[in-house]
Formats: structure tokens, sequence, C-alpha cells
């Protein structure tokens, strides 16, 4: 059962590179719009652009998975319908694309 109120999760998703949705609840598309970048498209736009977006990403190399920043990026959108983020590594402070998993939850008041 879904809950929209103060606070409240707004939307989540969880994607792979390939812009492939594997699971989510109010995003309606992932646009990958350069090196690592992604813009996230909100089904039910949140009632105003001051939400509050978290994620993190991982990548698989030779058999290992490993952990990558995933966060809103300041030079992309963010709007009441949609927001862009950036996947990086966080050893080598640069961008990437091959994630295996993007994570990704929107908290908004209503």
């Amino acid at each position: 059962m879904a809950f929209f109120g103060d606070n409240a999760c707004w939307a989540w998703v969880h994607w792979v590179h390939s812009t492939s949705i594997q699971s989510d609840y109010n995003i309606s598309s992932i646009s990958h719009t350069g090196t690592g970048q992604y813009q996230v498209n909100i089904d039910n736009n949140a009632p105003n652009s001051n939400y509050c977006v978290v994620g993190n990403a991982e990548w698989d190399t030779t058999g290992g998975h490993r952990m990558a920043i995933a966060g809103r990026y300041a030079q992309g959108g963010h709007g009441s319908g949609n927001f862009t983020i950036r996947v990086q590594n966080p050893n080598q402070s640069q961008s990437f694309n091959g994630s295996t998993g993007i994570y990704m939850v929107v908290f908004s008041t209503d």
C-alpha cells in the first residue's frame, strides 16, 4: 500500500546502466545523458523541487562488487518532475558507465 504524506518516500528506483528499470515506485523512465549521468523522470510530480534524493551504485569488476557514489548532479536538472544524477568512482574521482545497479530514493513533503 502506498503512502503519500509529509516526509514520505515519494519515489524509488533500481536500474542498471542500460537504463533498464529493475523495480520502481513512481518513476516513469530513466535517460542516459552522458558518461555516468542519468536523468530520472518522476511519474507523479513532487509538489515542488525541494525534495531530497539519496542513492548509491555498484559495479562489478572481475567478480567483485564495488561501491560507487551516486548523487544529484548540480549541473543537471532538478525540477518537480525529474532530476539528474551522476555515478562516480570514489577512488578515482571520475564518472563512469557500466554500473550493475543504481539505487535512488526521493523524499518529499506533500
